[in-house]
């Protein structure tokens, strides 16, 4: 490949405010651009909000010139893409095995290096679910051989997305979701002037960060923010993000009469200081690949209760709380209201020391674009 710059295109499906851009994001300004030139493809743009971010960074965002309900066409559509825009590798984020396609179509247009990295560990619940999950599982054997390279954010990401050989065999590499660590170290000051942003100087603030949708299970946080808030009147709700589900959200804490102690934030770019302002971070997905607003809070020193469906590797301090949904409503109320932090301080040593610092990532993820890590 010479002494150039090496071409690595950034695989999403979507491209949105989620997990996997918020990861990207972070790992994209601590990328050397003098041995790297990263393009961004996506099948499609579902929001806009990150889009500036990436211009700040001059990082290329490639959506698919065209839409179709057909996966063989989607898959048609991105081997015709690799054509005209060559890269020497190819970095596909993903979340479910029929995605793997797009794998198949990179090896079959010659992109020889091929990195699969699962940030899933299920599928949302529907009506085709079933069908979606046998149809998931083809997609990993048939598909299975078309990665060079695996990477995974956990365990549990690892064995839903790579085929049991692979699985078994230790086929691939954990890479920690790292944080700007730093960036999150609390700061009393800027707590109050957030909270007094929220009018909730004086309340029991309860935060949650994710797109509004079924998997991070918000109406399960509603029925058990109403039970809390019977209990504690001056508590307030703090959703941030979009999906959706949004609309769906307001009508259920509406009728369940907790409209106005509850706050749709939207998108922000202030997580660290929305984390300083909460007094805990509810976390009752109902399946994750890590969770990494539950690794920024910790950075942030803020207590988390999680659901037993998110990954142990979550779980980086001594703040996070596992809480099975099976608790209840009354059993997740009862958690968040106990949840305490007597005093909040500086984490982000400890969360460096844990491997989840933004620059190992970063660092990790390069030698492997270099060929100097294996997996």
């Amino acid at each position: 490949m010479g002494c150039s710059r090496l071409r690595i295109g950034l695989f999403c499906e979507t491209w949105g405010s989620g997990g996997i851009e918020s990861f990207l994001l972070n790992v994209l300004p601590y990328v050397n651009r003098d041995r790297f030139h990263i393009r961004i493809i996506a099948v499609k743009l579902e929001s806009d909000f990150y889009l500036p971010r990436l211009l700040e960074l001059g990082v290329e965002l490639d959506c698919f010139p065209e839409s179709s309900r057909s996966c063989h066409a989607r898959f048609h559509t991105f081997y015709k893409m690799l054509q005209t825009n060559r890269y020497d590798i190819l970095h596909f984020h993903l979340f479910e095995g029929m995605a793997l396609g797009y794998v198949q179509a990179a090896k079959a247009a010659g992109i020889p290096i091929r990195i699969v990295h699962s940030h899933n560990t299920d599928l949302r619940k529907s009506f085709f679910r079933p069908l979606k999950l046998a149809v998931h599982a083809c997609a990993k054997s048939v598909f299975s051989d078309a990665a060079t390279h695996r990477l995974a954010c956990s365990r549990s990401a690892a064995s839903f997305l790579f085929s049991a050989r692979d699985d078994s065999a230790g086929r691939w590499i954990f890479i920690p979701n790292g944080i700007q660590a730093e960036r999150f170290s609390f700061d009393a000051d800027r707590r109050c002037m957030m909270r007094r942003k929220l009018g909730a100087e004086s309340e029991l603030v309860v935060g949650c960060i994710g797109r509004l949708c079924r998997q991070k299970n918000q109406r399960f946080l509603l029925r058990a923010f109403a039970r809390l808030h019977g209990c504690e009147p001056r508590s307030r709700l703090v959703l941030v993000g979009e999906g959706t589900d949004e609309q769906e959200l307001r009508t259920l804490a509406n009728a369940s009469g907790i409209g106005n102690a509850v706050t749709f934030y939207g998108v922000s770019p202030q997580i660290p200081e929305l984390l300083w302002a909460f007094d805990v971070l509810a976390f009752p997905s109902l399946f994750e690949g890590l969770g990494i607003a539950a690794i920024e809070a910790q950075a942030a020193c803020l207590p988390v209760v999680c659901s037993d469906h998110v990954p142990q590797e979550a779980a980086v301090t001594e703040l996070v709380k596992f809480l099975p949904l099976e608790a209840g409503e009354d059993g997740w109320a009862e958690a968040l209201l106990h949840a305490k932090c007597m005093q909040r301080r500086d984490m982000s040593l400890e969360i460096c020391q844990a491997g989840y610092s933004i620059e190992s990532t970063a660092q990790k993820l390069q030698a492997l674009w270099a060929g100097e890590m294996h997996g």
